[in-house]
C-alpha cells in the first residue's frame, strides 16, 4: 500500500519562498563562498587526499579486526590527517559557517514542527560535524 500525500500549490510555493529566503541569508552564502575557497585551495585538496587515503587504509585494516598488524598505525595516521585537515584555517572557517547554517535550518525545522504540534520530535543532532565536504564526504567516527 502506497501512501500518497497531496500538497497544494500554495504550500509548495511557500516552501520555495522559504528556501529562497534561506539562500539569501548570510549563513548560506558564507558556506557557499567558503566551499569554493576550500575546493580551490591546493593545500586543502592535498590534505583531503591524504585524509581519504588514511581513512581507506584504516577501513581496510579494520575489517580484519584488532589483530591486523598495522591497525594502530593506520588509526594514528587517520587521526593525524583528520586533525591537520580540520585545523586548516579555510576548513575551520567552512566548518564554523556550516554549523551556523545547520543551526538556522534546525531552528526552522523546529519552528515548523512546533506550529503543527508540540509532540513532533525534530532530530537536532547537527549531523554535519564530520561531513565537511557537502557533496562527497562520508561520515567518519574515529
Amino acid at each position: 500500500m502506497k501512501l500518497v500525500i497531496k500538497v497544494d500549490d500554495k504550500l509548495i510555493r511557500a516552501t520555495y519562498d522559504l528556501i529562497d529566503d534561506v539562500k539569501k541569508d548570510k549563513p548560506f552564502n558564507e558556506v557557499k563562498k567558503l566551499k569554493t575557497i576550500v575546493d580551490q585551495n591546493q593545500t586543502v585538496q592535498t590534505m583531503i587526499h591524504a585524509f581519504d587515503k588514511a581513512k581507506q587504509n584504516y577501513e581496510d585494516a579494520k575489517q580484519y579486526g584488532r589483530h591486523h598488524p598495522d591497525l594502530s598505525n593506520y588509526k594514528k595516521a587517520l587521526s593525524k590527517a583528520k586533525s591537520a585537515l580540520y585545523q586548516h584555517p579555510d576548513v575551520k572557517a567552512y566548518k564554523q559557517a556550516e554549523h551556523k547554517l545547520q543551526k538556522q535550518l534546525d531552528t526552522i525545522a523546529k519552528s515548523l514542527a512546533g506550529i503543527i504540534s508540540e509532540n513532533i520530535n525534530v532530530d537536532m543532532a547537527l549531523k554535519t560535524q564530520d561531513d565537511w565536504r557537502l557533496n562527497t564526504c562520508k561520515k567518519d567516527k574515529v
